[in-house]
């Protein structure tokens, strides 16, 4: 029996699951929540609660793409489903790795980590991430907001993984540093983590399927044994 795997997960971090499960055949069902849900946490925990859930006896194991945050960190003993997280402290750690994520913060001044994943969606990703566009109002435009938001913020990284596209992130994010006034950096980022994290689910899903094939297994009655039943009862 081919274990079934769902994937939750942010979708900052899309192409780069994607990239990394992409062939897998145990695959079922990818679903990726906006990266909004992050300014939110309460939200963010009660959405995911939901959506595995909804997942509850229909897979083998669920690969939540998120990072252990605060908010998160009891979602693993809460949910019904196996499940396997990035054991990182957020979504930025997972790409950089825990130490340089925080030698990056210590570097001169607050920092904007900005992974491919939300630079791809460019000034109009970060106005909607931020509930800009709902503001109605001609007198205050979004880039009004955004300056405020971002005063005492000194440096935007972008943070590339080789995906496709990666160029036209790239561009978005100078042109965010540019129009914040905030100096440019860019980073390569790794997918190790995310994929050690995939890697356990796989297990995780294997381990599951195996069990139930044996209880499945155990529960059949050979026809050999129902003769043999059926002679001693006569």
């Amino acid at each position: 029996m081919r274990p079934k795997i769902a994937i939750l997960a942010c979708d900052a971090l899309r192409k780069e699951i994607d990239t990394i499960t992409s062939d897998d055949k145990w695959v079922v069902s990818k679903e990726y929540l906006e990266f909004g849900l992050h300014l939110t946490p309460p939200e963010l925990r009660d959405v995911i609660l939901d959506k595995l859930s909804q997942l509850e006896g229909k897979v083998d194991a669920v690969f939540l793409g998120y990072g252990i945050c605060q908010a998160l960190k009891d979602v693993p003993s809460m949910a019904k489903v196996p499940l396997a997280m990035i054991e990182t402290e957020d979504c930025i750690a997972a790409l950089l790795t825990p130490d340089r994520y925080h030698d990056e913060k210590d570097n001169n001044g607050i920092t904007w980590f900005y992974p491919a994943g939300w630079a791809e969606y460019g000034m109009q990703g970060i106005t909607q991430l931020f509930h800009l566009d709902s503001v109605d109002d001609e007198r205050y435009p979004p880039e009004f907001f955004l300056d405020l938001l971002f005063d005492g913020f000194k440096r935007c990284l972008f943070i590339d993984t080789g995906m496709d596209g990666s160029e036209r992130c790239y561009s978005n994010s100078e042109l965010l540093a540019s129009k914040l006034g905030l100096r440019h950096e860019s980073t390569n980022g790794t997918l190790d983590l995310i994929r050690e994290a995939w890697e356990r689910t796989r297990t995780i899903a294997q381990q599951k399927a195996e069990a139930a094939g044996t209880m499945m297994s155990s529960n059949e009655v050979r026809p050999t044994d129902s003769i043999k039943a059926d002679t001693i009862d006569g």
